[in-house]
């Protein structure tokens, strides 16, 4: 090949490229500039050349190598380009938006991408996935997942970012898999006997995913973990209750909800109780269990309902309406034993 540093500078050329090339031909960013202008006049060959020569000189210039991952990805070098781009991330962080976006544009698919556009670290793979996770297919986040197993690339922070990114897109089942492959056995509690709640007896403390139970913390509420779920309502609000919930993948077909419930001087007209409802069409699914009021023996409450096709999760939530009356503070224990959900075969 021509080699470029012994080209002479076309006479049509733009003069600051001629007085810049002979002022310094060592220059990176020149050459760089230079092979942007041959290609805007149609000049390929010597274009490729440049971008070529602006690399030899910068070799750990991010902003050269991008200049010229573009080049090559847009003028059919896309394994060249993609090598460029390895180099990048593996250099830095600053430019991964704009390189995700130039893979996922000129790639075809995450295969052509993953191990050559990507490279096998944890901080380029991570921030990739992240990204493709919010922009990309749900194909190819799953790929990505799956590559990243393969290399070894996770870890329990980003295991759990992505599950929650991946639901949020509601691609339901994708979050599941990935959650479950990052748990292994996935700890459920009595899948064979078609058990859908996690940690139903409350026994562990939450995982943090959609699929174990939120128990966020809430004003004049107490809630702990002992022997199933205990909420003291303290009597100083009018409390809205409807961040305790989990969710699941589901089917179509019937299904049963029910819960083991205990309560003991609830002093309100609005008592708690359970909903199961579609998580991403409000209306699609909707269940409720009777309220629990007053004080309640040790006892099960539970509901039956249909899941249509096209429903491909569930949320069950613990909720409490707030009150219209004057005497509107909720005071009282709510203990929750266990909480079981199953699908109806016959």
């Amino acid at each position: 090949m021509e080699q470029i540093s012994d080209m002479p500078v076309p006479v049509a050329g733009p003069t600051s490229f001629v007085s810049a090339i002979n002022e310094d031909a060592s220059d990176p960013y020149v050459w760089a500039a230079y092979a942007d202008s041959l290609a805007a006049s149609g000049n390929l060959d010597k274009a490729r050349s440049a971008s070529d020569h602006a690399v030899s000189l910068g070799p750990k210039l991010p902003p050269i190598l991008i200049r010229a991952a573009y080049f090559d990805f847009t003028h059919g070098r896309f394994d060249r380009g993609a090598a460029l781009s390895s180099e990048i991330l593996s250099e830095t962080s600053a430019f991964d938006p704009l390189i995700f976006s130039y893979l996922q544009y000129f790639g075809k698919g995450a295969e052509a991408i993953l191990g050559s556009g990507i490279p096998a670290g944890i901080r380029p793979a991570q921030s990739w996935a992240m990204w493709i996770s919010t922009n990309g297919s749900e194909s190819d986040g799953r790929k990505t997942w799956t590559w990243m197993m393969q290399n070894r690339l996770l870890d329990r922070p980003f295991a759990l970012d992505l599950t929650w990114k991946l639901w949020r897109r509601q691609f339901f089942r994708s979050a599941q898999e990935v959650w479950s492959d990052w748990l292994g056995d996935g700890g459920r509690e009595g899948d064979a006997a078609g058990q859908l709640v996690l940690n139903r007896r409350f026994r562990e403390a939450p995982n943090g995913s959609p699929f174990d139970w939120s128990i966020p913390s809430q004003e004049s509420v107490e809630i702990s973990r002992d022997d199933g779920l205990e909420i003291r309502f303290l009597g100083s609000e009018n409390v809205k209750l409807d961040g305790i919930r989990q969710s699941m993948i589901v089917s179509a077909g019937q299904y049963h909800f029910s819960a083991v419930v205990e309560s003991n001087d609830l002093t309100t007209d609005q008592g708690p109780f359970f909903r199961v409802f579609d998580s991403a069409a409000l209306g699609r699914v909707e269940a409720r269990t009777p309220q629990i009021k007053e004080t309640t023996a040790r006892s099960v409450i539970g509901c039956d309902f249909l899941v249509p096709r096209g429903t491909e999760a569930l949320t069950i939530q613990l909720e409490r309406a707030q009150s219209d009356r004057f005497d509107n503070k909720i005071k009282g224990t709510l203990h929750i034993y266990e909480v079981s959900m199953i699908r109806r075969y016959h």
